[in-house]
């Protein structure tokens, strides 16, 4: 994941972020956030115990995103959110913030800039079976890659060796290939 740079501008007022994902992935937005604006305080949450989020079901999902963001805001009290989480961005924002009085930044496949700099106009969308199935991605493509031919793959096998070389483990090639 990278932060555009127009984002993090509009948000060098905030003290206090709360990013929150499944796993270490959003460590790359922690990353960029904290280059760009050092003295922005930061709790990074992760969901370790329902890792990966991409095989659960909607339902499910939506309620445990609400109950662990908002306690997590509760107890933190940040001036912003972001939601680090393909998977939990796609299905749960909405409800988030109708529920959540903080402003709330989702992250999710960048299909928009995908369109806009593909040359041959075939993009491959690699992400967890629940996000490359839900409305949203569909309504992605349908409102910025109407020109391009969108090849979905869903794996939960890829978040877990992602997951591995975040967190310093090895990661198997053989699987990889």
């Amino acid at each position: 994941h990278k932060i555009e740079p127009s984002l993090l501008n509009s948000i060098k007022f905030v003290s206090s972020i709360l990013i929150f994902d499944s796993g270490v992935g959003g460590l790359s937005i922690f990353k960029d956030i904290k280059a760009t604006l050092p003295n922005v305080h930061i709790d990074y949450v992760a969901d370790h115990a329902a890792y990966p989020y991409g095989d659960k079901s909607e339902d499910w999902l939506i309620r445990r995103v609400n109950q662990l963001v908002g306690q997590q805001a509760k107890h933190l009290k940040p001036n912003l959110i972001i939601i680090a989480c393909n998977t939990a961005s796609t299905l749960a924002l909405p409800s988030l913030r109708s529920q959540i009085d903080i402003p709330i930044i989702g992250v999710v496949p960048a299909i928009k800039t995908a369109a806009q700099l593909s040359k041959n106009k075939v993009i491959g969308l690699l992400a967890t079976p629940g996000t490359i199935s839900r409305t949203y991605i569909d309504d992605l493509i349908a409102d910025f890659a109407q020109d391009c031919q969108v090849t979905r793959v869903g794996t939960t096998d890829l978040v877990h060796l992602a997951e591995s070389k975040l967190s310093s483990k090895p990661v198997d090639m053989k699987v990889l290939e």
